[in-house]
């Protein structure tokens, strides 16, 4: 996280912290320059803080069956929730206090001190959220109310009129402005590839009875004029088994897109880093934001679709347009999601894809949830389709085959009038034991080696085309005119058969009924 620290003659330094710990454990320390330091020494960390506090409605809780703490609402939020215990702003005495205690102590003292009135919900156009608050102490209750707000960067720092330096107020100019935004870029297109949120405050808000809470059109009205305090930047890494699978479906003619609430660099970074996007690969039509997709008309759109592998700050209209798109290109599509803005694009694609800890909107909008939010399991799934699809083909191909060869057995020996090649017992017996066991076993048969580097197949292709049932034809009527041809040897040749000769055959009428020289 940063905050300024000075802002003098038209530019401004910033204070860049670091903070110790991967977990929801809210264990970890606080470092300026590589040296510990005590955040409440520092009244922009502090202010940081309360905002991290209240513009939150997500907690920690610790599990002691597992042992560990836990997320208890959205993941984002809690990662902030855990970033305000590590703060420990207000030096709360966290040593006689239980694991239990200890997940929510810090964010206490800062509630205690602040009560929220009414929150101003997140909205994808204005890019943010806030909650309205008014002091509850004597000695804070002169401050007045506050909004505190956390959002987007670009969209929170769009509408700041002035920056916290210290506990000081000063403008924020243009120069200010684009050495903060300059960090931001940088936080989010290098190697951490970090999820930026700016927190901001508005010291003088209108009147609660004053705003119309009832029309979240205004909301942008109430958050202008604010004053930025500072930005906080989350890693929130991709599975390490997530490159493997995008180079996979890669190989399968499968092609993935990202679409994402991120800012551009950010997700520009996280597709280099997954292999969607080659590193020295030119972005010129490959990635865009959702203000650039409305720009572009519906033929480019269209276009934009078929050759982007990356779009950054959408919202949910975008998401429904781009699955409309690719699928008037007659593309199969399969959409991802976890959130209530998801489910109308889940609903429309081909294939809806809901997260296990997603919303009931999200899962009962998708065809598919996955238990185990794991972008592998997709690709598993794809992989088991297909064998499943290759063994269903071997398995009617067998049976096909094997049933036409007797049809022409029995059809043969019946035009020929010669005796039945296969009798009910043993026809019965071949569909039993010769015929269903293996085929059974080829339903079971291991997927290729090579299954994943095969080209999708056009899913209005029939499951037999004409070809391939020709195939089977020759096959079924090779085995059955095999069949006669050996059950007629036998029945003329060989030692332990009947060993009637043609001219006995024609005597007893041949090709009428033999059974009389059968001796049956």
């Amino acid at each position: 996280m940063f905050v300024v620290a000075e802002a003098e003659a038209g530019t401004c330094s910033l204070h860049e912290f670091t903070i110790s710990g991967t977990t929801y454990a809210p264990e970890g320390e606080v470092q300026l320059g590589g040296q510990h330091v005590c955040c409440g020494q520092f009244d922009a960390l502090v202010e940081l803080a309360t905002i991290c506090a209240l513009c939150n409605d997500s907690a920690l809780d610790y599990n002691e069956a597992k042992g560990v703490y836990e997320k208890v609402g959205e993941a984002t939020e809690t990662a902030l929730t855990c970033l305000v215990e590590k703060m420990n702003v207000f030096d709360t005495d966290l040593q006689a206090l239980s694991r239990v205690e200890r997940a929510g102590a810090c964010n206490a003292v800062i509630k205690q001190l602040m009560r929220k009135e009414f929150t101003l919900e997140f909205s994808r156009d204005r890019k943010s959220m806030s909650v309205y608050c008014t002091p509850t102490r004597p000695g804070l209750a002169a401050q007045g109310s506050k909004m505190f707000v956390k959002g987007a960067p670009e969209s929170v720092i769009e509408r700041c009129s002035s920056v916290r330096v210290g506990s000081r107020t000063v403008s924020l100019n243009t120069t200010s402005r684009e050495q903060i935004l300059a960090k931001i870029r940088d936080w989010g297109s290098g190697l951490d590839t970090l999820r930026c949120l700016a927190l901001a405050t508005r010291d003088a808000p209108p009147r609660k009875e004053d705003m119309q809470l009832d029309d979240c059109s205004k909301f942008v009205q109430y958050e202008t004029d604010l004053t930025f305090v500072g930005c906080v930047g989350m890693l929130d890494p991709p599975r390490p088994e997530v490159a493997a699978c995008i180079s996979r479906c890669h190989q399968a003619g499968i092609r993935v897109v990202m679409i994402t609430g991120d800012n551009k660099g950010t997700a520009v970074a996280i597709c280099r880093r997954l292999g969607i996007l080659k590193d020295t690969e030119d972005m010129a039509g490959k990635a865009y934001t959702g203000r650039e997709f409305d720009d572009l008309s519906p033929e480019q759109q269209r276009h934009a679709c078929r050759t982007a592998c990356c779009f950054a700050r959408v919202e949910p209209a975008h998401k429904s347009r781009i699955v409309e798109n690719l699928q008037s290109f007659n593309e199969i599509t399969a959409m991802t999601g976890d959130g209530v803005n998801d489910a109308p694009a889940l609903k429309k694609a081909e294939i809806g894809i809901a997260m296990g800890s997603g919303t009931a909107v999200a899962k009962s909008a998708a065809e598919m949830v996955l238990s185990d939010d794991n972008f592998a399991s997709i690709v598993a799934a794809v992989e088991e389709g297909r064998a499943i699809y290759s063994n269903m083909k071997q398995f009617i191909r067998y049976l096909i085959s094997s049933n036409v060869g007797e049809v022409v057995c029995i059809f043969v020996t019946a035009i020929l009038g010669l005796p039945e090649a296969l009798i009910p017992v043993q026809l019965l017996w071949v569909n039993l034991v010769t015929d269903g066991l293996p085929a059974t076993a080829l339903g079971f048969n291991p997927p290729d080696l090579d299954i994943m580097e095969k080209r999708p197949r056009n899913p209005r292709e029939a499951l037999i085309s004409g070809w391939l049932f020709f195939r089977y034809l020759a096959i079924g009527v090779y085995v059955g005119l095999a069949t006669v041809a050996a059950a007629t040897w036998w029945f003329l040749y060989d030692a332990e058969g009947p060993q009637v000769t043609f001219y006995q055959l024609v005597s007893k009428g041949w090709p009428g009924s033999l059974l009389g020289a059968s001796g049956r």
